[in-house]
């Protein structure tokens, strides 16, 4: 999902058409939004996409955490946690995306 903020506010590119979101008041323009999440008390996936963007927690940051592992293969757990969110690092490991050195490994 492309994403871009303008003014605080974030378009958001859907599959058809592209979408208002604001975070502040967690709202967002799409069908799905207005029409049931919204009821509900519910976030739509845009908003979703955007909140994770702006953690850091997005498929361009697990990119770079696995550029960063594929150029730097004994890159420890402390090193990679100073340059990345945590929350994402976990992510990847959780889906068995990337594997760290052990404590081992990486003194020797």
């Amino acid at each position: 999902m492309q994403i871009e903020n303008q003014d605080n506010i974030y378009k958001v590119q859907g599959t058809k058409d592209t979408y208002d979101v604001n975070l502040e008041e967690k709202t967002c323009t799409c069908p799905h939004f207005l029409h049931r999440m919204q009821a509900i008390h519910q976030y739509c996936k845009h908003i979703h996409a955007v909140i994770d963007k702006e953690q850091q927690r997005d498929e361009e940051t697990y990119d770079k955490i696995k550029q960063h592992l594929k150029e730097n293969p004994k890159t420890t757990l402390e090193q990679l946690e100073a340059k990345f969110n945590p929350e994402a690092i976990d992510d990847l490991i959780s889906k068995k995306e990337i594997t760290l050195p052990t404590a081992s490994s990486t003194t020797q």
